[in-house]
């Protein structure tokens, strides 16, 4: 996956006029659950994944990471190996989520990642419709989780929650004794076991993740000390007889797991409206999270009368390359521009190894390599970027021959993208390059439909330099690199 590269550090010198932006990624695990945690208590989403005890309890599933930039939180996910991300948000009083946003934008655009969101809150989306020109949107309604007011959930007061409250006061009647309490671990530790026991021989799977949901709840509570939050359980006659886990972010307590013996009738509204009581405190919401597609859970978590179902929705930031129907074909006075394959293997080898040719390119390709590439690794490369939408590579030829390339990378998402151009060095000096560039951005502006191109060189490169001066217009430097910028 081209994720991997991490190529952030590294700009090519024709082509990006980004400004460099390090967004440093933190794997989250057992020694900053915690740190993170106080980060999430200032999150006003209601969605529990951006909950410390989700992303760490779905640690396989999630492979979380989080960075901090700008005052804000941002969370990167990889999923079946897609990178994406969840919409930031601020720690501090003067965080500020556009700077966050494009934070990312920079990232996966230096990276090459496709800008995805895996679950953005519905108050959200109007900014990213702002930003952005091209998005697209998928709900998944077993994803979706109920939102309860907190206050309701304390007494069950009013009348429809008359069934709720009446399974409550007749487990109190049944079992006067028992009690919510905090789970003690070390002294809880075997009736944990007989718990897990008797809960087992009444189990019964109505939903293909509730297998993998009960192992993550044993391994939760066989780890308390790592996973923090709050732990509770029911006790009756010396007995464990539901079990819960929850956590509080924002003004919202989201309550991970639930779990109780099911001859215990009452025993889950018992505990949930215990739990409440105990440790939601000042918060006005409660999160329950999904159903995951479970049709007798989906009642249940119905009959408690959610104020809110909080979606879950997806959001692909597009680049423009997403209006292609087909690889682009561009004829200039001497030259064709076409998608680069594998008959262009050897020469665009010889391209991309030569090291005192690329010494201005930027990208060293042994930041992600480590010995000699594979044969096909470069153009494989292109075309997995080509595929995925996120950068386009074409092959230079004359008369049929590969002599260079042109590249149309490092899209803004908001109509802008960079280009880059480099030649062999036996065809240089004879306008070539001048020409592709020309044509790429000709292309670009007018026919992928962007509003402006943008390059840059490095200060030493006087080739590029006078390259980009003779098609585009110099909008600026820094001490490293003159930028350059054509408008439509």
């Amino acid at each position: 996956m081209r994720e991997t590269k991490q190529k952030e550090q590294t700009q090519k010198n024709t082509a990006p006029g980004l400004a460099p932006i390090m967004l440093r990624f933190t794997e989250l695990g057992p020694d900053n659950i915690e740190e993170y945690r106080k980060l999430s208590r200032h999150c006003p989403y209601l969605l529990s994944c951006y909950s410390a005890g989700v992303l760490f309890m779905w640690k396989s599933y999630y492979s979380a990471a989080y960075a901090l930039y700008s005052g804000c939180v941002i969370i990167r996910l990889t999923i079946n190996n897609k990178v994406c991300f969840l919409y930031p948000f601020a720690y501090t009083d003067g965080g500020d989520v556009k700077e966050a946003l494009a934070a990312i934008e920079k990232y996966t655009s230096k990276n090459s990642i496709p800008y995805s969101f895996y679950a953005v809150p519905r108050d959200e989306l109007p900014r990213l419709a702002l930003r952005y020109t091209n998005m697209s949107f998928s709900v998944n309604r077993n994803e979706s989780e109920y939102i309860y007011a907190a206050g309701d959930m304390k007494s069950f007061a009013g009348r429809k929650y008359s069934g709720r409250r009446n399974q409550v006061r007749r487990f109190k009647k049944r079992y006067p004794d028992a009690v919510l309490r905090e789970y003690d671990q070390p002294a809880d530790h075997r009736r944990l076991q007989r718990f897990w026991e008797r809960f087992e021989d009444g189990f019964k799977a109505d939903a293909p993740l509730a297998l993998v949901e009960l192992e993550k709840s044993k391994e939760v509570f066989a780890n308390p000390h790592i996973y923090g939050g709050h732990f509770a359980c029911v006790e009756e006659d010396g007995e464990i007889v539901a079990l819960c886990y929850g956590e509080i972010v924002g003004d919202m307590l989201i309550i991970h797991i639930e779990k109780a013996l099911v001859s215990y009738e009452g025993a889950y509204q018992f505990m949930f409206s215990g739990f409440v009581n105990k440790y939601g405190a000042g918060c006005r919401y409660v999160n329950r999270e999904d159903d995951v597609g479970s049709p007798g859970l989906r009642k249940s978590k119905l009959q408690y009368h959610p104020i809110k179902i909080e979606e879950y929705i997806s959001v692909d930031v597009n680049t423009e390359l997403t209006r292609l129907s087909e690889p682009p074909k561009i004829e200039t006075e001497r030259l064709v521009l076409d998608l680069i394959s594998e008959r262009d293997e050897e020469a665009y080898n010889r391209l991309c190894l030569d090291e005192q040719h690329n010494r201005y390119w930027g990208y060293d390709y042994r930041e992600q390599v480590t010995g000699t590439p594979p044969r096909d690794y470069f153009w494989r490369d292109a075309i997995a970027d080509y595929e995925n939408k996120v950068s386009l590579t074409l092959a230079i030829r004359r008369g049929g021959e590969f002599i260079g390339e042109v590249v149309i990378n490092e899209f803004d998402y908001r109509g802008s993208a960079n280009l880059g151009v480099r030649i062999l060095p036996e065809y240089t000096g004879r306008g070539y390059g001048r020409e592709a560039l020309s044509a790429a951005a000709e292309y670009a502006l007018y026919k992928i439909g962007l509003d402006s191109v943008t390059a840059y060189c490095y200060k030493g490169n006087t080739a590029s330099y006078r390259l980009l001066s003779s098609c585009m217009k110099l909008e600026g430097e820094d001490e490293k690199f003159y930028y350059f910028q054509r408008k439509a």
